[in-house]
């Protein structure tokens, strides 16, 4: 909200796992040693910045086109700190496409249909296309293998 106000803001979290924001979100899920790097991290943004007179807003840069819309998901938690090409998932939703069809923590979401999913903005231009009921087939990375998973969106 400051953000959309033209107020200079950051955000920093330690990453999300399959029980992010829901009930069964409990102690032993927080990364204590990530909020302490964050932290000191912090601590040191906030030592540096006294010696600034003022704080300009600065849009940040988008180089990625507006995320496109889409009427069904494939029911995982992307790993947004993942990197490398495809979409990492992070968790998946019981009950879900995903779910349903074997998909599993860790697991590269490589290529759904015909779109290579090499990142989240191209997961999501995938995502797009189809409508529930939809059949496709979606390739992941889960180790070294390649597996095809044929799977009808929910």
């Amino acid at each position: 909200s400051f953000y959309l106000q033209n107020i200079p803001v950051l955000h920093f979290f330690t990453g999300q796992h399959e029980d992010y924001h829901k009930p069964s979100d409990d102690i032993d899920k927080i990364n204590f040693i990530g909020m302490f790097n964050i932290m000191e991290y912090v601590d040191n943004i906030i030592q540096t910045s006294t010696r600034i007179k003022t704080f300009d807003f600065q849009e940040t840069v988008n180089d990625t086109s507006i995320a496109p819309k889409f009427n069904v998901t494939l029911g995982i938690m992307p790993d947004y700190l993942f990197n490398e090409e495809g979409v990492r998932v992070d968790g998946v939703s019981k009950n879900k496409t995903a779910y349903k069809y074997g998909v599993k923590k860790g697991d590269i979401i490589m290529k759904m249909g015909d779109i290579e999913t090499l990142d989240m903005m191209k997961y999501m231009k995938a995502l797009s296309i189809f409508n529930k009921q939809d059949t496709t087939t979606i390739i992941i990375k889960r180790g070294e293998e390649k597996i095809k998973l044929p799977i009808v969106f929910q």
